[in-house]
């Protein structure tokens, strides 16, 4: 049908599925969550290379906090939290 976004965890274990009235606005959904995500990623990449010793970042990735009310969900800043791993000192 074209009208149905899937979500999936970097895992593959979790999955969430968007379905919209029709394919455009499946579309701008789609068109939305990329372009956010782009300047968010952007904005970790810097915060990352500002790190004392980048070289030891081991993975970026996406959490989101999510707080419902009424079916209203947000995030407590209005953006995704970022995650910095460090690799492990062996």
């Amino acid at each position: 049908e074209g009208r149905i976004l899937e979500l999936h965890s970097p895992d593959g274990v979790h999955e969430c599925w968007l379905r919209a009235a029709d394919s455009a606005e499946a579309n701008v959904w789609f068109n939305a969550l990329h372009s956010a995500l782009a300047a968010l990623t952007l904005k970790a990449l810097r915060l990352a290379s500002a790190l004392p010793d980048p070289q030891q970042l081991q993975h970026i990735g996406w959490l989101a906090r999510r707080h419902c009310l009424q079916l209203k969900y947000a995030n407590r800043h209005g953006e995704a939290d970022y995650i910095l791993r460090k690799k492990k000192k062996v």
